[in-house]
């Protein structure tokens, strides 16, 4: 059972067809046809021996600016889908199962927010290992799970360029979560986004 002290690491960042990549495929050709500058980046993960629990596989959207205006590289979006099944744990302490139910299922924010945010919920997915008299796993420490997002190693595709079309996976949110998100106050943006917090989509 792959869930039973925590799943595998290759539970969720299974890149095969219907998995992850495809959707973050889908939702990257959306979000680039409503003018954002888009990549699709893909952690490769992997290496020798352990590295592979500490180096993992994973896809996802990076945000980069607007209509032609390129953000401040402070300000760039990590568009994360089925963000909370990251998180997911077999037989998780009540805390920790509430803090969970807070958590939403896409994430829009900055890479900072996203450290903030990830080193937050692996802290109390320990809490809850230790409570249940189990180690933590190596790939749901904090810096193994950032890894996902900060890869040693990743390919990049921009999403901005004319893709094929593709099957829609359930992309509606997302996008509201973008195009809800206020105008910057900073001039330098141009006409782009405000990082969002997690939570607000």
């Amino acid at each position: 059972d792959l869930l039973q002290g925590g799943a595998g690491p290759g539970a969720w960042g299974a890149l095969g067809p219907g998995g992850p990549l495809a959707a973050a495929e889908a939702l990257g050709d959306a979000v680039a046809a409503q003018g954002y500058t888009v990549d699709l980046r893909i952690a490769l993960g992997g290496g020798k021996g352990q590295s592979c629990l500490r180096n993992l596989r994973h896809a996802h959207l990076y945000v980069r600016g607007r209509d032609g205006v390129d953000w401040p590289s402070s300000g760039h979006l990590v568009v994360e889908t089925g963000f909370r099944e990251h998180f997911v744990v077999a037989h998780p302490s009540l805390e920790y199962q509430l803090l969970l139910g807070l958590v939403p299922d896409e994430f829009v924010g900055t890479m900072g927010h996203l450290i903030e945010v990830v080193e937050l919920l692996c802290a109390e997915m320990a809490k809850s290992f230790d409570q249940a008299g189990l180690l933590v796993p190596v790939w749901r420490q904090a810096s193994p799970m950032l890894s996902k997002w900060f890869a040693q190693k990743y390919e990049t595709v921009d999403m901005s360029l004319p893709m094929p079309s593709l099957p829609n996976f359930g992309t509606s949110l997302a996008l509201s979560c973008l195009d809800s998100l206020p105008a910057a106050e900073d001039s330098a943006r141009g006409p782009g986004l405000k990082p969002a917090v997690v939570g607000a989509c």
